[in-house]
């Protein structure tokens, strides 16, 4: 995962970190959520007084390469 192009009008931070999966219900990785993961935890700090809509471009490639 990498950060292709940064906020316009904040700070967005990748970085490795402990998380939980959301899977809903009915997917049978649902058990997953109920333990922490280690994974890529993505933040977004916006610039003060800053009240509109940023956005932010990240790329992601799977293991399987997609």
């Amino acid at each position: 995962m990498r950060l292709l192009k940064q906020a316009s009008h904040g700070t967005v931070e990748i970085g490795r970190g402990l998380g939980f999966t959301d899977y809903s219900r009915r997917d049978r990785r649902y058990i997953r959520n109920l333990a922490l993961r280690e994974g890529y935890r993505i933040g977004y700090t916006l610039a003060e007084n800053f009240t509109r809509e940023d956005a932010a471009e990240i790329e992601l490639f799977s293991a399987s390469g997609d």
